[in-house]
């Protein structure tokens, strides 16, 4: 990890988490690494690879507080936001939810990828239809018009 090869650290860091699943800091680290270089297939892997051994020991909440933590410092790409998606509606967090959906569709909308941003936006609707600054995001008065 010190030498900021994330790839190389991967076995060891998950070896020793196995061993002991108290030591998410070490895979809180490498998770933020991998989003800090762009690695978003290999953070979703290893998040889900997490997610599912403290699933086993019943620590979903300390998995969501571990993953909020590091997206609070390292800012994900599309494919973590994608997954951070499912894994907050399953477990029913729907302000989570919708703050990241919140954050693809910005990501989307700027990509040009106007389909997947209403996509995006349609679901932020679907789970706070009410919510005022559903009204506000570029693209909505035109939806509105069509509808």
């Amino acid at each position: 990890m010190g030498l900021k090869r994330p790839a190389e650290a991967e076995p060891f860091i998950l070896a020793i988490f196995d061993k002991d699943p108290s030591r998410v800091g070490e895979i809180a680290a490498l998770l933020g690494m991998l989003i800090d270089i762009e690695d978003s297939t290999k953070a979703t892997h290893l998040a889900q690879k997490v997610e599912q051994n403290m699933a086993k020991h019943n620590k979903r909440k300390e998995f969501i507080a571990m993953v909020q933590g590091v997206v609070a410092d390292h800012p994900p790409g599309q494919e973590f936001l994608e997954y951070l998606t499912h894994v907050y509606n399953s477990a029913n967090r729907e302000t989570d939810f919708c703050n990241t959906l919140n954050q693809l569709f910005k990501l989307y909308y700027a990509a040009g990828n106007f389909l997947k941003a209403g996509e995006a936006l349609d679901r932020i609707c679907d789970v706070n239809p009410y919510d005022p600054g559903n009204a506000k995001k570029p693209g909505t008065s035109e939806r509105q018009a069509g509808q």
